[in-house]
């Protein structure tokens, strides 16, 4: 028996739909996996949006904390005649609480963005290996072997790997598969 392999799918259209809207690339690799194979959308969603939203929430965050702060930097700077701020900081305290807002708000948008292009990168690559067989028949053998060379023999190993091939019958490879 063979299972035929699906040519109406294509890792490219997978790709192109997970870079338009997240986690639409796992959905259509979903749809279009072939009978008995498991599905694995029910845990990558929440990671991916579980991710961008976590990440994105973490940009706002630290953007309102930076903004209250350099506010009540430039505030402190403008009243000549103190030396602290409403919330007891000086003004070094608060360029460095300032600069520390800045760099994780700048690495919260790192953290979007590759939540985003991981998204894009396992529907890429979930499409293409959608009829991978991933099943229990695969196999390993080691066997002892004798190597002949010219007028001598030696002993050694042979490893071999077995795979069972679920998507392409025999006749339909090219030759020199």
């Amino acid at each position: 028996t063979y299972i035929s392999i699906d040519s109406s799918h294509s890792p490219k259209i997978a790709t192109m739909m997970s870079a338009s809207i997240p986690g639409l690339g796992q959905i259509y690799n979903d749809i279009k996996k072939p009978e008995g194979f498991k599905s694995r959308l029910w845990w990558k969603l929440p990671l991916i949006y579980g991710g961008i939203g976590a990440s994105i929430y973490f940009v706002i965050q630290n953007q309102k904390s930076y903004t209250f702060y350099r506010n009540e930097r430039l505030d402190l700077q403008n009243d000549i005649g103190s030396l602290y701020s409403i919330s007891g900081y000086s003004d070094d305290q608060l360029k460095s609480i300032t600069d520390q807002y800045s760099k994780w708000r700048d690495l919260s948008i790192f953290a979007v963005l590759g939540v985003y292009l991981i998204n894009i990168v396992d529907a890429n690559v979930s499409g293409n290996l959608l009829h991978f067989d991933s099943s229990n028949d695969l196999s390993i053998m080691l066997q002892p072997k004798v190597f002949y060379l010219k007028q001598s023999s030696s002993i050694g190993a042979s490893l071999s790997f077995h795979f069972k091939n679920k998507g392409i019958r025999n006749d339909y490879l090219p030759n020199n598969f």
